[in-house]
């Protein structure tokens, strides 16, 4: 006879056991948590790190070279400067003078010394030097002859601007002009040192860098090999110049903008009067080669008043910004003379005498303070240059007319 199993004693016996295992496991995990609790209690996490809103967020590194927008940030160059602090910016403004840079107690500028011919006078000494703030002799702290690099920008036209305002120079006749501008960049690159940075930026409707600062003359033919065929009819000069010296802002060294270009402007958002000041106000130097002279010559008795007014004024435009930075405006008529306006640049670029002083009023007013420049014999008196064959040289001098105070 089978044994009858008993299946209510077995289900009590199973929840007595459960019970008991359940109590266990709850009072077990009710320590292990208690010792969380305490040893959080002994070690607090660190405070998490605040993050920025949206509007402040840090943005991306704007030097991304031909991607991008115009004005958004400085071309890469050799080196880049740490940015000024309030008590230490520097503040830089118009003139006659190679370069100007004011710090809060110096005032540093570069001076360009040549003969008639345009040639550097070299071998010329601080007591061969004085400068006059507001009329006012100022001692000089610092005094260097330099033979530097150089940090160049060559700034291109490449558009159809020109069209409408020559007679019948459009189509193949216009590229001649760009065929100019190639060429005299080619006789640019064949004079530099290896020590030399160079980039290359074209503009028509807007600005494009073709080539970031470089000291491979390979970069800088290949930039020229993308200037084939103009796209626009449109030349707008005074955003690329402003463009230009916006990206320079950050770019240390002697830094000076190469420009070949008609000097006619479309319709840029910035006006002449606005990229003059800017141009006014940086360290800088503009040297302007005016291409296409010999094909205005030519439709000159074909061009109407008003067409020939805005090549006038085109010139002028070119005159100012070069004068207005210590740099020098070219306006060549026939090829002959491209060789020796390289050379010119080339030696102007190079040859400065580097100045500095400490104001005797250093008035933070933001005022414009007039600066020049004066050569003078070791006794004081007037200087005598003369030549290798005795002939006295008349010396001209180049450097910026002054400065913009800070205020405060």
């Amino acid at each position: 006879m089978k044994k009858r199993v008993n299946f209510p004693r077995i289900m009590l016996f199973l929840g007595m056991a459960a019970f008991v295992w359940v109590s266990v496991a709850l009072l077990t995990n009710s320590r292990w948590l208690g010792n969380i609790d305490f040893l959080a209690a002994q070690n607090p996490p660190p405070n998490p790190q605040p993050t920025a809103p949206p509007e402040q967020a840090t943005p991306q590194n704007p030097n991304e070279g031909p991607s991008q927008q115009p004005g958004e940030g400085a071309i890469k160059g050799p080196k880049k400067k740490p940015k000024p602090q309030p008590s230490q910016r520097i503040s830089e403004s118009p003139g006659n003078i190679a370069r100007i840079a004011v710090n809060v107690n110096l005032v540093r500028l570069d001076v360009v010394v040549t003969d008639g011919h345009g040639t550097p006078i070299p071998n010329l000494g601080e007591k061969n030097f004085k400068v006059f703030e507001e009329k006012v002799e100022q001692p000089i702290s610092m005094f260097q002859p330099t033979q530097a690099p150089i940090t160049t920008v060559l700034l291109m036209e490449f558009s159809n601007a020109t069209c409408g305002l020559m007679y019948n120079l459009c189509g193949n006749g216009y590229y001649t002009l760009a065929s100019d501008a190639r060429q005299l960049a080619n006789m640019f690159f064949q004079g530099l040192r290896p020590d030399d940075w160079v980039a290359v930026v074209a503009y028509d409707i807007r600005p494009e860098i073709l080539s970031d600062f470089t000291q491979d003359k390979r970069n800088l033919y290949d930039a020229l090999r993308r200037m084939n065929i103009p796209a626009w009819s449109e030349a707008n000069m005074f955003d690329a110049l402003t463009d230009t010296l916006n990206r320079l802002d950050e770019v240390e060294g002697k830094k000076a903008i190469l420009l070949f270009t008609t000097g006619i402007d479309t319709f840029s958002k910035t006006n002449f009067d606005k990229t003059l000041k800017k141009a006014q106000n940086t360290d800088v130097s503009i040297y302007a080669v005016s291409f296409g002279a010999a094909q205005r010559i030519m439709s000159d008795p074909y061009m109407s008043s008003e067409r020939r007014m805005d090549f006038l004024q085109a010139d002028n435009q070119l005159n100012a910004f070069a004068r207005d930075t210590g740099g020098k405006a070219y306006f060549p008529r026939f090829e002959g003379e491209w060789p020796g306006i390289i050379q010119d640049v080339m030696a102007n670029l190079r040859s400065q005498y580097s100045i500095g002083y400490t104001p005797t009023n250093p008035a933070h007013d933001g005022k414009f303070h007039k600066v020049k420049v004066e050569l003078v014999a070791p006794d004081g008196g007037p200087l005598t240059i003369k030549d290798q064959h005795g002939k006295t040289i008349k010396a001209e001098l180049r450097y910026r007319a002054g400065y913009l105070a800070p205020k405060g």
